[in-house]
């Protein structure tokens, strides 16, 4: 029994571990996004005229009518021409609905960039990666420490992307009331081109199809892909730690500061995990953080020669203000450096979100819009006019 708690305990980790390590390995995270209108075709598609007659036996019959000819003739383009037009004003349509909702999310950026380039943000991206580094030090876990902790690093940024830009929870119902919104625009467009043809043939696709009632919207099936949104920002470009060299010399310094907080094995781990992968998201805190540390300790010991009589504790309060307004100089001019290229680079990454979620839209109102016609199209060679 103890056998079986310990693997089912730890046999869990492992395998939560290595899909996380596998997610993060990933290259490109595809869109999974999706969206269905529930419309199925009803009609098989037919190139011949197959009439019932007297006995109502199954019989071919030749297209040589002439009246029915010329039915076929005038509707044939008609029909044709109308899908073209509600295409075309579907697709316009939907772009402009899109655009509109997208504004105030691209606007949002500006918030977004006011909390990562926020002074006090350092020091929360330093805890978390030290909160991590604790959690993940002593589990037994596919991926590296390294890796795991650069994940909930990446996961805590996600989360505040999602809350302050996307906002799921509002945006969602937005989003799916402007596909059913669309979808039942294109499906008034089909009936109105459908009430333009021959009033008998009509009253044909109403018996042969549900095409012509009022459309389901509880069949439409619609899902977005919110979680691979954030992996079309490059947040590795922005690190708001201080330059490499000033990061080099606080790599030790922090290092031994993580230790005392979640053990030697955490702290060695996190002193290696700076600037390497995904945890260059997180190089500013720990790189503020051990920019201040020495600036710190140098400034302690000038005051400290200066003042002989006031000894370290005087030393030690000099150096304190100085390294934080020295820190707090770097953040701020971090920020005026980088901003305007990371509001950009999250608004060119909406752009993309919102051009695949629109063509996820666009290809599922297409299909509906097609079989509509389609099926429609295919009712030609199973009417006759005096049906």
């Amino acid at each position: 029994m103890l056998f079986l708690f310990l693997f089912s305990f730890f046999g869990r980790q492992w395998l939560d571990s290595m899909l996380a390590r596998l997610d993060q390995q990933k290259t490109v995270h595809l869109d999974q996004s999706h969206a269905d209108s529930g419309v199925k075709q009803q009609v098989r598609p037919s190139i011949r005229l197959m009439l019932r007659n007297e006995n109502g036996e199954l019989t071919e019959h030749l297209l040589d009518a002439e009246k029915y000819q010329q039915f076929v003739r005038d509707t044939i383009p008609n029909l044709t021409q109308a899908r073209k037009q509600v295409q075309a004003a579907s697709w316009q349509r939907l772009h402009d609905d899109l655009f509109r909702l997208f504004t105030p999310i691209s606007q949002r950026t500006e918030r977004f960039a006011d909390w990562y380039f926020a002074y006090d943000t350092t020091y929360r991206l330093l805890w978390e990666g030290l909160r991590s580094a604790s959690q993940h030090a002593l589990s037994t876990e596919a991926q590296s420490l390294q890796d795991a902790v650069a994940y909930d690093v990446e996961a805590y940024l996600q989360q505040h992307y999602e809350e302050i830009v996307l906002r799921p929870e509002i945006t969602h119902v937005y989003l799916k009331q402007v596909y059913q919104d669309n979808l039942q625009q294109v499906h008034r467009d089909y009936l109105l081109a459908l009430s333009k043809l021959h009033g008998s043939f009509q009253q044909f696709v109403a018996r042969q199809t549900t095409h012509a009632q009022a459309l389901d919207v509880s069949k439409v099936a619609f899902t977005l892909d919110w979680d691979s949104q954030f992996n079309k920002i490059s947040m590795a470009d922005y690190e708001r730690g201080t330059p490499d060299a000033i990061r080099g010399i606080g790599l030790a310094a922090a290092g031994g500061a993580t230790g005392k907080a979640v053990g030697g094995a955490a702290g060695k781990a996190m002193a290696s995990v700076v600037g390497k992968g995904l945890f260059a998201k997180a190089a500013a805190p720990i790189a503020s953080k051990a920019a201040l540390l020495a600036v710190q300790g140098t400034a302690g010991a000038a005051a400290g020669s200066i003042v002989p009589g006031a000894g370290t504790a005087l030393g030690g309060t000099i150096g304190l203000g100085t390294g934080i307004a020295v820190d707090y100089a770097i953040s701020k001019g971090i920020e005026q450096v980088q901003r305007e290229e990371f509001i950009s680079d999250i608004q060119e990454a909406l752009k993309v979100t919102r051009w695949e979620w629109e063509n996820t839209m666009q290809a599922s109102l297409r299909q509906g819009i097609n079989i509509w016609f389609e099926d429609t199209l295919q009712l030609l060679p199973l009417y006759t006019l005096d049906d």
